[in-house]
């Protein structure tokens, strides 16, 4: 009888010894996988941090890069037309006179209105002062002065302010497709349209350029037309690209972001 209450006491100690173990044993895997989370956590906010200040310096060099052609392109042209207009004014002729007033008029005005613009663009906080939908129909605005294309915007739906981030992230993908139309496309016509959903936002961006194949798209030729970028931005900010294309016909590229 002695002997088997021995027996039965080893018995629920060596159980208590299993479960102690395994236990321990539980909470060091789980404490190993929350460390392990929380540095993945953090390496992933640290990839975020870093791409988002890339985005910034980026769109920064493509403001700058946008002015100084803006400035010389058209602020110039204005004031050179206007200094030219008045030395040639014959004073002795009223007629002339009030021609060349009215042109000057017109002329400080496009001036002044070209300063503001650029004015906003210098702003660190055009994007929530102008709104998403009005900094991508700037673009096309700056692609249409241009004079080699022709442009459309179109916007559906109610605009819902998003997170400045996820804007400013968005404002740079568009801007690199255009850059790729820019660039690749041969295009004379494109066309932006935004529309706001109840919990999606959707932005496609077109052309009417040579297009491409994309089943026998060269290896590596993604990467650089940039579009491998632009896809993990769009994916970084929670969204997804879809791209379609081919040869004489153009390419359209879909944005989608969830904005619930």
């Amino acid at each position: 009888m002695q002997q088997e209450i021995i027996i039965v006491i080893a018995s629920v100690i060596i159980i208590l010894l299993f479960m102690g173990v395994m236990f321990l044993l539980a909470l060091l895997y789980f404490n190993n996988r929350k460390r392990t989370m929380l540095a993945e956590k953090k390496r992933l906010e640290s990839a975020y941090t870093e791409e988002l200040l890339k985005t910034k310096l980026e769109i920064q060099e493509e403001t700058f890069r946008t002015i100084s052609q803006e400035i010389h392109d058209n602020i110039g042209q204005n004031l050179t037309l206007l200094k030219l207009t008045i030395v040639t004014v014959d004073p002795q002729n009223p007629e002339q006179v009030t021609q060349s007033i009215d042109s000057c008029k017109q002329m400080v005005s496009n001036a002044i209105k070209d300063v503001r613009n650029l004015a906003h663009s210098l702003n660190p906080d055009f994007l929530d002062h102008i709104g998403l939908p009005g900094a991508i129909k700037q673009q096309l605005e700056q692609l249409e002065k241009t004079n080699s294309y022709t442009t459309s915007f179109e916007l559906a739906g109610y605009p819902e302010k998003q997170p400045s981030q996820k804007e400013l992230v968005l404002l740079r993908v568009v801007q690199e497709l255009l850059n790729n139309t820019l660039k690749h496309a041969e295009a004379t016509t494109v066309a932006i349209h935004m529309q706001y959903e109840e919990a999606l936002l959707t932005i496609a961006v077109s052309d009417n350029g040579k297009g491409f194949d994309m089943e026998s798209m060269p290896a590596g030729t993604t990467k650089g037309i940039g579009l491998l970028n632009i896809q993990n931005r769009v994916k970084m900010i929670g969204g997804k690209l879809t791209l379609t294309s081919a040869p004489g016909k153009g390419t359209r590229a879909m944005i989608e972001i969830p904005t619930a």
